[in-house]
């Protein structure tokens, strides 16, 4: 996992726990009104949606991906956490000849079958 993005997702998860613990506490004890809690509620989905997005990044991957899985709540949670860390992998390569987009486990260009640069 990348580092940095680890490191950004494990902070944005500590605001997001305590602030649902502030909310939670404010609320059950009705200690500030319903629209003073707002704010608190909107730093909560913030960090929550900034988790995310830094897991998935720290994953190698799209960060659009961990805006869309907080939607799914739990569920989301679980399908981050089940998907396979691609940040280790090397890069794609683009052919000299053609020009073709081509995996890096791929030896010669898909498209032009030119060997592959070293």
């Amino acid at each position: 996992m990348i580092k940095k993005y680890t490191r950004i997702g494990n902070v944005a998860l500590v605001v997001t726990v305590v602030s649902l613990g502030i909310v939670m506490y404010v609320s059950a004890n009705k200690l500030i009104s319903e629209d003073a809690r707002l704010p608190l509620i909107a730093v909560y989905v913030i960090s929550l949606w900034t988790m995310f997005w830094a897991y998935a990044r720290a994953k190698g991957r799209s960060g659009a991906l961990g805006i869309a899985l907080p939607f799914l709540n739990l569920i989301g949670l679980v399908i981050l956490l089940c998907l396979k860390d691609l940040s280790n992998l090397p890069p794609d390569w683009a052919c000299e000849k053609c020009k073709g987009k081509n995996l890096a486990s791929d030896s010669t260009c898909r498209y032009c079958s030119a060997p592959q640069p070293s």
